[in-house]
């Protein structure tokens, strides 16, 4: 069972680093793989001590600062390119793991 369970891990990861942007969350993501949300999002928390949902969310602000250094679009169409539509959260999340609001990062690092 632990190796059915190692490849569980890995197609998890597969996912979550193919689809990050395309709204990748749970739910969606639940009927991939037959299992429940609470099974799917403890599985990489048991291997990597981080939740499914961090994962994701770093996959996109990783993804949103690349987008931000090298192409002259807004923050506004960022956050929709890397699958966060919704500003605030994408302000909060960019926050959390930058230290920084998107406009800032941008001005540093241009």
């Amino acid at each position: 069972t632990i190796r059915v369970g190692h490849l569980l891990y890995l197609e998890i990861v597969f996912v979550v680093n193919n689809n990050f942007s395309n709204k990748a969350g749970c739910p969606s993501s639940v009927c991939l793989f037959d299992k429940s949300s609470n099974h799917l999002t403890l599985i990489p928390f048991v291997r990597q001590h981080v939740f499914y949902k961090t994962q994701v969310n770093y996959k996109k602000i990783v993804n949103a600062e690349l987008i931000l250094l090298t192409r002259d679009v807004s923050v506004l169409e960022t956050a929709s390119l890397v699958g966060m539509p919704n500003m605030a959260s994408f302000y909060k999340i960019f926050y959390k793991y930058i230290q920084c609001s998107p406009k800032e990062f941008r001005k540093k690092l241009l």
